[in-house]
């Protein structure tokens, strides 16, 4: 399972506006103060509305919106609160489903098939999914209180 980790980092330890802090990737995940994991398949499913967030992305020293799924992604003060509230909507959307989150993905066909399709369907466990989302948040919340002394790192896939 492809897995997305979020966490907090101060910026004492790693300042993301420094390009030559980012040359090397080794020993982020340490960095981070608690890493989160949310699977791939929660952040497909919610990318849309993960656009809205103002994020900067280490590698090009450039701000964006949204995270790069296949980078690295700086959620800085400034965004953690649009962040916070766009992961502790999901939370609360999806505590409301039955234990076993059963999601309507991506469409594909079988190898081969050019007519024969279908929905791929996700089944997840909810607690384990709303518990990774509302970790997203306390740690977006922390961030927001930081006064900009840290940011969430976000390392794609």
């Amino acid at each position: 399972m492809l897995i997305h980790h979020f966490g907090v980092v101060k910026i004492a330890n790693k300042d993301y506006a420094d390009r030559r802090q980012w040359k090397h990737f080794t020993g982020l995940k340490e960095l981070m103060l608690r890493r989160i994991e949310v699977p791939d398949d929660v952040i497909l499913y919610i990318a849309d509305s993960l656009e809205w967030i103002p994020t900067f992305n280490p590698s090009t020293q450039k701000e964006q919106s949204g995270i790069t799924y296949h980078g690295i992604t700086i959620i800085p003060s400034s965004g953690a609160k649009a962040a916070a509230s766009i992961f502790g909507a999901w939370a609360s959307l999806l505590s409301l489903s039955p234990e076993v989150l059963r999601l309507t993905a991506w469409f594909s066909l079988p190898k081969g098939e050019t007519n024969q399709g279908g929905y791929e369907g996700l089944h997840l466990r909810r607690d384990d999914v709303t518990s990774s989302l509302n970790a997203i948040v306390s740690a977006c919340e922390r961030v927001s209180e930081s006064g900009g002394a840290e940011y969430l790192l976000h390392l794609g896939i």
